[in-house]
């Protein structure tokens, strides 16, 4: 994949390009000012009317859309605060359990003189333990 494309957020995803707007070539170079004169011809009343319902029909999609932004954005915020306190919960309990193995393999060396071979066990015991319990228990 070249630096120009970007990578799907989902496995399996997509790419979708945006609609773009098309110029509506055969009134594009109509002069804009209407007078009274021209107001009151019917053919221009009929297209006013229609652009009219085509814009109101456009404002009522894009309101849609504002919804479906808004709520999607709500959730999307959710979902980044439950992704930082699983984060939390990960670093406490691989930290737990990292020092707690360490304290075990120095209880080794420290057994020679006691009491400090029981309590480097007891605690490297505790902080892997706890450091278990926090990786099974979410938040």
């Amino acid at each position: 994949m070249n630096a120009n494309q970007s990578q799907p957020d989902e496995t399996g995803a997509q790419p979708v390009q945006a609609q773009t707007r098309k110029a509506r070539r055969a009134l594009s170079r109509i002069t804009r000012e209407l007078t009274q004169e021209d107001l009151s011809q019917a053919g221009v009343q009929k297209m006013l009317v229609e652009e009219l319902e085509r814009a109101e029909e456009e404002n009522s999609d894009l309101e849609s859309f504002r919804e479906k932004f808004h709520s999607v954005d709500k959730d999307l915020s959710v979902s980044n605060q439950k992704l930082k306190g699983w984060k939390s919960n990960e670093i406490i309990s691989t930290a737990c359990i990292a020092v707690g193995a360490a304290v075990i393999v120095y209880a080794i060396e420290a057994w020679k003189t006691q009491p400090s071979g029981w309590m480097a066990l007891v605690v490297g015991g505790i902080l892997t333990c706890i450091g278990i319990v926090a990786k099974v228990i979410p938040l």
